[in-house]
């Protein structure tokens, strides 16, 4: 079975956990991916340049992340316990080119999951300020940005 960009999004992820469970046999596979860990903390150094005033525009505007669901792989492991061995298997490169008119569209759409519990007037204020800020400091929307992403992957092999 496989959740790629998901176990993160749901706060009862554990009910999500137990029904791939109950439908996989032994011997069979969850295959997860996950945000954060080694991956993302090698890609910081390689995100977008404008990500810090993006970030603190969001913040004035009382738009931040919260983070809800399974966050790593051994919050699943540790809730698996004996059922299932972890393993991780090989990253997957991501390379993306983004532009900061790009991310503004996909933030004021409420492309991001972090985003849905604010308003879309509160998210298009923070994109108005971003756009202001750009403006200031001679940011262009359009060029283009080189963003070498990694994505996590890991397998818990059902025992039971």
């Amino acid at each position: 079975m496989l959740a790629v960009h998901v176990l993160h999004l749901i706060p009862a992820w554990q009910e999500a956990v137990d029904e791939a469970v109950r439908v996989l046999r032994p011997g069979g596979a969850l295959i997860a991916s996950f945000p954060g860990g080694e991956a993302a903390t090698q890609q910081q150094a390689r995100m977008a340049p404008w990500r810090p005033a993006i970030r603190e525009a969001l913040a004035q505007h009382g738009i931040v992340r919260v983070r809800s669901g399974a966050r790593t792989p051994q919050d699943v492991g540790a809730y698996l316990g004996d059922r299932a061995s972890a393993r991780m298997l090989p990253p997957v490169a991501v390379p993306e080119t983004q532009t900061l008119a790009g991310t503004l569209r996909d933030l004021e759409e409420q492309l991001y999951s972090w985003t849905w519990p604010y308003s879309r007037e509160q998210v298009r204020a923070a994109g108005a300020a971003i756009r202001a800020w750009a403006q200031r400091e001679n940011v262009s929307l359009d060029d283009e940005h080189l963003v070498e992403g990694t994505l996590e992957w890991w397998a818990f092999d059902l025992t039971r």
